[in-house]
This record gives C-alpha cells, structure tokens and sequence, in this order.
C-alpha cells in the first residue's frame, strides 16, 4: 500500500518537474499529466484488488467464527457432549477438535455433531480418552 502512495506522489512530481522546466511547457506538461495519469489508474486498480482481497479475508474469518459457533452450540445443547471440555478450531471450513473426553462414543459423537453444521468442510480429531490415547 506504501509503494502505491509513493508511485502517486512520484507521479504528480514529475508533472510539477514538467512544468516547472522549459518555456515548452505545454507538451510536456501534457506528456507528464498523461504519464502520471496512468500510473495513478494502475495503483488505483491495484488498491482495489487489495481491498477485494481483504474483505475475501475477512468473510473467511467470519464464516469460520459462524461454524465455530455453531458446532460449540450444538455441544452445549447435546447431553452426551461436554462443551466446556472441548476445544473447536475452524479454518477455511476444517474443524479442529481437541481436549480430553470421556469415552471414545464421546469423541466420535462429537465428530458427527461437528460434521452436521453447515459450512463444515472436514473435521480432524485430535480429542483424546482418559486414558491419552488420540480417537483418530
């Protein structure tokens, strides 16, 4: 974004060094406008795609926070489920659950639970049995 303002700024310079030079001020001005013309529209349309990209980015953050919601909600309101014991990651659709459970239909209940939100794209288990073994 900083290299952006600075082709602006080296573009109107070179049309006040146009006009500031030569009593033929009038073609090189013209030339000089024209030129930092088309600098400025290229980094306007390259700010743009920037700004595309971060709201993209943002949207994708917001989907997951909705998922994560989501799958911790439908542990909260499931009675075989702890909510409280179980940690819900979500990036780009692909949830993460990690923490200790009970029992292994414990954790693979939870599994189930997490694929049944909308959104949810894969789900990785990394919870694990009193005993510590992962329920992979």
């Amino acid at each position: 974004m900083k290299s952006i303002c600075l082709c602006s700024l080296l573009a109107l310079f070179v049309i006040a060094a146009a006009c500031s030079g030569d009593r033929d001020t009038g073609g090189a001005a013209k030339s000089a406008a024209k030129d930092a013309g088309q600098i400025i529209a290229k980094n306007a349309e390259k700010v743009g795609e920037e700004a595309k990209e971060l709201a993209k980015k943002a949207g994708d953050v917001s989907a997951d926070a909705t998922i994560t919601a989501a799958v911790k909600l439908k542990f909260a309101n499931d009675d075989k489920v702890s909510a409280t014991k179980i940690n819900v990651d979500t990036t780009n659709g692909e949830v993460t659950l990690s923490g200790e459970v009970s029992s292994k239909q414990e954790a693979d209940r939870a599994v189930r639970l997490a694929r049944s939100v909308d959104g949810v794209k894969r789900v990785t288990s990394h919870l694990l049995v009193p005993h510590g073994s992962p329920t992979n």
